[in-house]
């Protein structure tokens, strides 16, 4: 209740109502002499009450009535930031009365309620000002709003600011840079130039150069602009940020062979001469030094004498393209460094373009290579070592077909047990971090550490496969260690799960048959040595659940696999968590299980202390207790 009034609170809210319905209708003078019957507390108490969410002032702003305005500014004292929901083309928004003002397109009243000193960056609920003209391309509003102090670097909810969300609005960029709008913000982990670059927006680029603009500042790969433009082959970039630029003799060398590296990829081989042989002719005089070592690189890939003159280059390009391919990444290594991004992906696809050729030995070496220097620049699971994985897996498989044809050849079992080791280190320290904070991860996805371990279930058949028939019997060893840690993925499922119910990589589903029985012979191998038949997942379902289930999924079941997980001693009497016995899933798929003929003594005595709630725990030694919970639903704390 105001105090000292005539009024009641509910009387001021229907004379508040009434006040925004002449608004509404365009009653001025009415709004004005029904207020002025009021002292300035209750006008004020009037004008500000919402009703629907939206105030008078509100209401006046989106309509346009000036005259309604500029009376409750003046002589009703109205709150210039207190914010009202109304609805603006069909979306509701809660925002100031200038913000309202704005977007309605009453220029009249923004111009005044501007000058009374309304906040121009204060959105309420909604995007700043700024943006929303930047949004609607607005420059007469965003010239309006800069020389009347709003902050044109004023970042919205998600920390973007208007220049980051405006590189393809040239006139809107145009007017932020020409506007002091800060030119080097971050657009991520690259610049805003970078970004351009990116997206091969030319005029973005020109425009953001008039700005007080870094030209040498570098991504996340400390890659500058000009080395971005050359290596993504955005020649016309690259040639205005050549011009913009004082470069050193070394710096436009390393441009052109970069320019000349990607035209060999983009399979313009006359383009890539001609520019090799522009950085070939400034290098005649006086040979100069660049950073990084290639030598292993060219190892790897193939060595031979790189070119120092046109005729040589004429000679390769005429006899040896691929030669020239070899070049362009020998390149991207001298100048970007063995560790770049994209150095790394031109190896990857080089790997991946020489197994087509069927030169698997080469191909793995390389795609080895990329692996290696993944893992050293990002250390924990990524998708692209991820990826890496999967193509060394698919190469190997066709190093085994090829072996197994000829009985002779390159067979990788040293590096891919060193592989094997290598993701098992990794996916212990990921298990580490995971439990320690699932949220964060290291910053990595939980389906990329489950998708590793299925990666790493697939080079361990074949690592096994290859021991086999090269008959090395080092594999063991790497296997005991391998069981030692027992890496889970995020679901809990052991490699032991998801050896039983996975298709491996596709180019080893695909040649199984050659293979041999992939699902059996994991199985075999991890039980022989140790894998806990019995272990279950966060669901409760031990690796006979897993198959039973997989099985099921096919239409397929294979008795062998059921008769060797039994025979090692897995318990066909338990249920996992939400008390799906192994019985019922046996039965959808044929297999018959007898629960007396099948089931030990011990088994029965366990069910019986579980059915009858018979206390055990003070009674047993602890091997026991853990016997008789593996037989209790732990959902349920009930049996099958």
């Amino acid at each position: 209740m105001i105090q000292n009034m005539d009024f009641s609170d509910e009387d001021l809210r229907l004379i508040s109502k009434g006040v925004q319905k002449y608004i509404t209708e365009g009653n001025s003078q009415d709004v004005i002499s029904n207020l002025q019957n009021f002292t300035p507390e209750q006008m004020r108490y009037i004008v500000n009450h919402k009703i629907n969410g939206k105030t008078s002032m509100i209401v006046a702003c989106q309509i346009g009535n000036f005259e309604v305005v500029k009376f409750l500014v003046e002589e009703c004292f109205v709150d210039l930031e207190q914010t009202g929901l109304t609805r603006i083309n069909g979306v509701f928004v809660d925002a100031t009365p200038v913000w309202i003002a704005a977007k309605c397109k009453q220029n009249e009243i923004m111009t005044y309620l501007t000058e009374k000193g309304a906040n121009l960056n204060n959105p309420g609920s909604e995007l700043p000002l700024i943006h929303v003209a930047c949004q609607d391309g607005n420059t007469t509003l965003i010239e309006f709003l800069a020389a009347n102090g709003a902050d044109i670097n004023l970042p919205d909810k998600d920390n973007k600011r208007c220049i980051q969300k405006s590189l393809n609005k040239p006139e809107v960029l145009r007017c932020l840079v020409s506007n002091g709008a800060d030119v080097n913000v971050l657009f991520g982990k690259r610049s805003l130039l970078h970004s351009a670059i990116q997206q091969d927006l030319l005029e973005a680029v020109d425009i953001l150069l008039n700005g007080d603009i870094d030209l040498h500042a570098t991504d996340f790969d400390k890659t500058t602009a000009l080395q971005l433009a050359a290596i993504g082959y955005k020649v016309e970039i690259t040639e205005l940020l050549m011009s913009k630029m004082d470069l050193t003799r070394s710096t436009t060398i390393e441009t052109y062979e970069l320019l000349g590296a990607a035209a060999m990829e983009n399979k313009d081989i006359e383009r890539a001469c001609e520019l090799w042989w522009n950085a070939i002719s400034m290098q005649i005089d006086e040979p100069i030094e660049f950073p990084y070592n290639t030598d292993i690189i060219r190892s790897i890939i193939g060595g031979y004498p790189e070119p120092k003159s046109l005729k040589e280059l004429q000679a390769t390009a005429s006899s040896y393209p691929s030669r020239l391919k070899v070049r362009a990444l020998i390149v991207r290594e001298k100048f970007l460094g063995p560790y770049h991004t994209d150095n790394v992906f031109k190896l990857i696809l080089h790997g991946m373009e020489i197994a087509s050729e069927k030169l698997y030995e080469k191909s793995f070496q390389i795609l080895q290579c990329a692996y290696t220097r993944m893992v050293e620049r990002h250390g924990l699971l990524i998708k692209v070592e991820l990826y890496i994985i999967t193509q060394i897996a698919s190469v190997c498989s066709c190093i085994m077909l090829e072996y197994l044809e000829k009985r002779n050849g390159f067979i990788p079992v040293g590096q891919l047990f060193s592989l094997v080791m290598d993701v098992v280190d990794q996916l212990e320290e990921g298990t580490k971090l995971y439990k320690k904070d699932p949220e964060k991860f290291g910053g990595k996805s939980p389906v990329v550490y489950q998708d590793m371990m299925h990666a790493l279930v697939d080079i361990l058949y074949l690592t096994y496969r290859m021991d086999q028939v090269t008959d090395n019997r080092t594999f063991m060893n790497c296997l005991y260690r391998v069981i030692c840690i027992n890496p889970t993925g995020t679901n809990g499922n052991s490699i032991l799960h998801l050896s039983l119910s996975r298709h491996p990589n596709m180019k080893l589903h695909t040649d199984r048959p050659k293979l041999g029985n992939w699902h059996y012979v994991l199985a075999e191998m991890l039980l022989q040595n140790g894998m806990n038949p019995n272990a279950r997942n966060k669901d409760g379902e031990t690796p006979l659940h897993i198959y039973l289930r997989h099985a099921n999924n096919i239409c397929q079941v294979n008795t062998d696999i059921v008769n060797l997980l039994r025979h090692h001693g897995a318990h066909i009497d338990i249920c996992d968590e939400y008390g799906v016995s192994l019985f019922a899933s046996a039965k959808l798929v044929g297999v018959k299980i007898d629960l007396v003929k099948d089931c030990s003594l011990m088994c029965l005595a366990a069910h019986t202390l579980i059915r009858h709630k018979i206390p055990y725990e003070e009674e047993l030694p602890g091997f026991l207790i853990d016997f008789v919970r593996m037989h209790m639903c732990t959902r349920t704390k009930g049996i099958i």
